[in-house]
């Protein structure tokens, strides 16, 4: 799949953000993946992610990119996730658990305070987390690695390289170069 940033402005506001499998993406859908991405790395990085906040916003705009491309191809595949899988999703995710239980009052609180979003916002972007992922499993589902490719793989990826050298001191060589002044002179 290609991406294109697209440059249209109307009114100094951009009115497509760029193309995606040659159709335009409206600037606002961009800005709300960027939204998503945001949420996603709030969730994933938790306390940590005022700390690294600058190194995610480095390439925010590429995994945002990514992200609509792999929504794109999910819609083309017709992947749906139904309200009784997103419902089912979020209440065993344990960020939202007390004693291994949803609690609707930590999820709110979660969301007003931690992640600043409303509850269908929010629910939108795992709406849209759980596309990519069924994307990525149907993907992935026939690759199989065997255990002895897994242990060769390994072997090679920490096999200890043997390197043996000699040394050769400079002056043991010096007498058989001879270079006068005009040679060096030509040189540089």
């Amino acid at each position: 799949g290609s991406v294109q940033n697209d440059g249209s402005k109307q009114s100094n506001n951009p009115k497509f953000a760029g193309k995606v499998f040659d159709k335009k993406v409206p600037f606002a859908e961009f800005e709300n993946q960027a939204q998503q991405t945001i949420i996603s790395d709030k969730l994933n990085y938790e306390n940590n992610y005022n700390k690294i906040k600058h190194l995610l916003d480095q390439d925010r705009a590429q995994r945002t990119w990514v992200r609509i491309l792999l929504l794109k191809e999910a819609a083309k595949r017709n992947i749906q996730i139904t309200d009784e899988a997103l419902v089912q999703y979020i209440s065993n995710y344990p960020k939202f658990q007390i004693d291994g239980k949803f609690n609707d009052m930590l999820y709110k609180d979660i969301l007003r305070n931690f992640l600043g979003v409303q509850p269908k916002a929010f629910e939108e972007c795992f709406r849209d987390k759980l596309k990519i992922d069924k994307l990525v499993e149907e993907e992935t589902a026939s690759i199989t690695v065997s255990d002895e490719d897994t242990k060769e793989a390994f072997r090679q990826y920490n096999e200890k390289v043997q390197v043996s050298y000699v040394l050769f001191a400079n002056d043991d060589f010096k007498h058989q170069v001879a270079v006068d002044d005009a040679q060096i002179q030509k040189y540089y």
